[in-house]
């Protein structure tokens, strides 16, 4: 997993006081997914059913239905006030 640095990047981690930002990302790429958290790793980690809380405010999931008879829908998450979605991929039940 590679770090790319877009404007939104730049912008935030420029910011003072961010470079915790920055160092989650930097991180992110540098460890990869690492399943879930035992505590003390760095990485990217599953967020167990506890974890809901960190998402609860800011996220929200959704998906795409259309008619697909494998039953196959297009999954992401969305700002809270659906200004904003960033499509995952593709889950079927």
């Amino acid at each position: 997993m590679g770090l790319v640095s877009t404007p939104l990047y730049r912008h935030l981690t420029a910011a003072p006081g961010c470079d915790y930002i920055r160092r989650s990302l930097v991180d992110g790429a540098k460890y990869g997914f690492r399943g879930y958290s035992r505590g003390g790793r760095n990485g990217i980690f599953s967020q167990r059913p506890s974890d809901r809380k960190l998402t609860e405010g800011t996220c929200h999931p959704l998906k795409i239905v259309c008619h697909n008879p494998r039953g196959e829908r297009v999954v992401g998450l969305a700002a809270r006030d659906l200004t904003r979605a960033l499509f995952l991929g593709l889950a079927s039940y």
